[in-house]
């Protein structure tokens, strides 16, 4: 039951409070299934494979994201670097790790 509650786990915080018919689609596991496993019933191996197919194919679409957004900032910082005074790019760098401090603690607390 630990692996079944921390693949569950996984599986929720990588989806926004995903719906029983939306886990049901992506998972491709019926519906009742679903709503049995959510309510405690313990999973069989292929519904494992298949949430941690799900899982995989979720982190690989948020990767291609990433990768899209990480080259507009690399190409964002380029300019600002030419553009803006040294004096506003340390205000961004600020900002930035600011955010990255406040995020460290948001994890320490969950």
């Amino acid at each position: 039951m630990v692996m079944q509650k921390e693949i569950l786990k996984r599986y929720f915080e990588l989806h926004d409070k995903p719906t029983l018919k939306f886990i049901a689609e992506d998972t491709r596991i019926q519906i009742t299934r679903i709503f049995r496993i959510l309510n405690g019933h313990e999973m069989r191996v292929s519904e494992y494979e298949k949430f941690e197919l799900a899982i995989r194919r979720k982190l690989q679409e948020k990767e291609k994201d990433l990768h899209g957004i990480d080259g507009k900032l690399l190409e964002l910082a380029k300019v600002c670097g030419k553009e803006l005074s040294s004096q506003h790019l340390r205000d961004i760098a600020s900002f930035m790790n600011r955010k990255l401090k406040i995020k460290l603690i948001l994890k320490q607390t969950n």
